[in-house]
This record gives C-alpha cells, sequence and structure tokens, in this order.
C-alpha cells in the first residue's frame, strides 16, 4: 500500500519530468499532433472503463487524466470503486501512426455502505504504464488507440489490455 507522501512524490516526480521535456523538445508542431484530446478507453489504466482529456504540452510529450466510477448494490450494501489516472505520454513515429508509451499512477478509491456492518472507504495508489499503437492525425480529429496497460500493486504486475476511441483538436 502506498502512502500519501509517496503519491505526492510519484506526482511531483511526474509532473516535473513532463516540464523538463517540454522545455528541452523543439521539434516543429508539424511533426506532432493536436493539442487536446478527449477519448473513451474500454479496459486500460482505470479497470473497465474511463472518461479521459489529454493535453500535449510539446509535438509529443502530454499529460493525460482520467476518470472510472462503478456504483453497484447487492441485498441492501452499497458498493463503489473509482479509479483515477494519471499519465505522462510520450509518442515516436511521424504522420498518423504512432508508437505510446505512457508512464503513471492511478488513485484507486473503494467503499461499503452496509445497512448491517456501517462505512468503510479505502484508497490506495498503483503504478501503470502504456505500450501500445496510436492513431491520429498531427491536425486533429477522429483518434484511435490499442495498447498494453500493465498495473503495479502492492509489488506485483498485472497485465492488462485497452483500447480507446476520441477525438483531438
Amino acid at each position: 500500500m502506498f502512502s500519501f507522501r509517496n503519491t505526492a512524490l510519484a506526482l511531483a516526480f511526474s509532473l516535473t519530468a513532463v516540464g523538463a521535456a517540454a522545455a528541452q523538445d523543439t521539434a516543429p508542431v508539424a511533426t506532432g499532433v493536436a493539442k487536446n484530446t478527449f477519448f473513451v478507453e474500454l479496459l486500460g489504466n482505470a479497470g473497465l472503463y474511463s472518461l479521459n482529456y489529454e493535453r500535449f504540452f510539446t509535438p509529443r510529450l502530454g499529460l493525460r487524466v482520467g476518470g472510472m466510477y462503478i456504483q453497484a448494490e447487492d441485498e441492501g450494501d452499497e458498493v463503489a470503486v473509482g479509479l483515477f489516472p494519471i499519465m505522462a505520454t510520450y509518442l515516436l513515429g511521424e504522420g498518423n501512426s504512432h508508437f505510446e508509451t505512457g508512464v503513471g499512477i492511478g488513485i484507486a478509491t473503494a467503499g461499503v455502505e452496509s445497512t448491517d456492518l456501517g462505512d468503510e472507504w479505502g484508497s490506495a495508489v498503483y503504478g501503470t504504464a502504456t505500450l501500445g499503437y496510436r492513431y491520429q492525425k498531427p491536425a486533429g480529429g477522429v483518434m484511435f488507440r490499442v495498447g498494453f496497460t500493465p498495473v503495479v500493486a502492492s509489488g506485483n504486475v498485472f497485465p492488462w489490455v485497452g483500447a480507446s476511441v476520441g477525438y483531438a483538436f
């Protein structure tokens, strides 16, 4: 289990790395992709699905935030789970096809509201990554991505995959 201190340090490190790379990347805009992307990911870095926003600070380096929330009821008990990935993304390749790499953290929250046992809520942080293919025109438009999205938690690596579709502008 990660502590809040470790979470804050990991996030600060990720943002510092993004800022440092942004300051060094001087490639012309024409070789990158559109700066903003909204997309829906099935499976992937947030488990079952996620809604995401990604902003490219350089032609190849971006920061993504997303979220998933599920709530269910079973015999009067309510269960809720939220997963929120925060990732740095780097694209390789020219034109419409790119090899996508990414690394980040996910914040997981879960809780049970039980009529018999009361309320139980908790949170944790997990590591996640992306290695995959991304189709996105430099000027924007429809974006599609598919890849390997492993999760690292409690010292274990759990293999996972995901696919996304969205719009870049």
